[in-house]
C-alpha cells in the first residue's frame, strides 16, 4: 500500500499516454510550447502493461489515462482494448482524426473526461 508524507493512501494513478497533442490549449502549452521527448524516451505499451500489474499489486484501484491527447498515440485503442485493470478513465478532447466511437463506447470506461476547449482566445 502507498501512502504519501501525510499517510493518506494513495490508490490513484495518472498515467499520460503521450506528451504529443493536436491543439494547443493555453492552460496546458504555454507560451515557450512543450519538450517533446523522443520515441525511444517513452514507454512501450508492453512496459506499461507491467508497470499496471505492479501499481495494482501496490493497491492502485483507480486508473486515469491522458496526454497531451491519448488518441493520436499509435495503437492507443489496442492499448486501451487489452487493459487488464477493470473500469479506467480518459481525459482526451475527443478531436483526433479517425476516431471510431463505437470502439470507444465498448471500452471498460468507469468515465471519461472531455475537453472542450477552443484555439479562439476570446472564447
Amino acid at each position: 500500500m502507498l501512502k504519501d508524507s501525510f499517510e493518506r493512501i494513495i490508490d490513484y494513478a495518472r498515467i499520460s499516454l503521450t506528451d504529443k497533442c493536436n491543439m494547443r490549449c493555453r492552460y496546458c502549452i504555454g507560451e515557450s510550447g512543450v519538450k517533446l521527448r523522443s520515441h525511444e524516451d517513452m514507454l512501450t505499451f508492453e512496459e506499461m502493461y507491467f508497470l499496471l500489474e505492479i501499481f495494482k499489486e501496490l493497491g492502485i484501484k483507480k486508473f486515469r489515462f491522458t496526454g497531451g491527447e491519448p488518441f493520436i498515440k499509435r495503437r492507443a485503442m489496442d492499448f486501451f482494448e487489452n487493459l487488464n485493470i477493470g473500469k479506467f478513465y480518459i481525459t482526451t478532447n475527443l478531436s483526433s482524426e479517425n476516431l471510431d466511437i463505437g470502439r470507444i463506447n465498448n471500452l471498460n470506461l468507469a468515465g471519461i473526461n472531455i475537453s472542450l476547449d477552443t484555439l479562439n482566445t476570446e472564447k
